[in-house]
């Protein structure tokens, strides 16, 4: 049920966000309230990692063609699926374990998690993520194809030890929101 009302909170902003169809502006960032989230292991506190913030891009074409576009690109990220609604446009995977890289990116270049000695955490953690992207109509045509990343870690060579919060960079989002627009331009 909460998983529903940040996808609501999410649709109200992105209904109050002007762009135009075909227009390539930065994508809108809206900060999400913190709720308890479902994962594959129990639940993630979205308090214990700040903000969860969605990333929007602009896509001039109809919501269910985004839609299908956005599916396209999770299948060409080898971002696994574990959730999809076509009715709502959502897909992603609450319990994303990752190691490494993700989306075809390094780690440490999709989430902070801090660093050890100078090297980032996010590239020798294990990751669990709750990975989503979602479709609303955009305000004035097309679309606005929405993501967002929350994200813990932990160290697998310490053992028990505990989850640590990181923050997106903002570049998987974005990733996936380029990748479609790229898909739709190719067709």
């Amino acid at each position: 049920m909460r998983s529903a009302c940040l996808i609501a909170v999410a649709v109200v902003s992105a209904a109050c966000s002007a762009s135009s169809p075909g227009s390539t502006r930065e994508p809108d960032v809206a900060p999400m309230p913190s709720a308890m989230l479902p994962t594959s292991t129990g639940t993630m506190n979205s308090g214990a990692t700040n903000e969860v913030t969605a990333i929007a891009t602009a896509l001039p074409v109809a919501p269910d063609s985004a839609f299908r576009l956005v599916r396209a690109v999770y299948a060409k990220l080898a971002i696994p699926v574990a959730q999809m609604d076509s009715f709502r446009r959502t897909v992603g995977n609450p319990g994303l374990r990752a190691h490494r890289e993700v989306g075809g990116m390094h780690m440490q270049d999709v989430l902070d998690c801090g660093q050890q000695i100078g090297v980032a955490n996010a590239e020798t953690w294990d990751i669990q993520m709750d990975i989503s992207s979602y479709v609303t109509a955009g305000s004035h045509g097309g679309s606005e194809v929405w993501t967002r990343i929350q994200a813990e870690g932990n160290d697998p060579s310490v053992s028990g030890s505990n989850l640590t919060a990181c923050t997106t960079q903002g570049a998987l989002e974005a990733k996936i929101g380029a990748s479609a627009r790229q898909l739709m331009a190719a067709k």
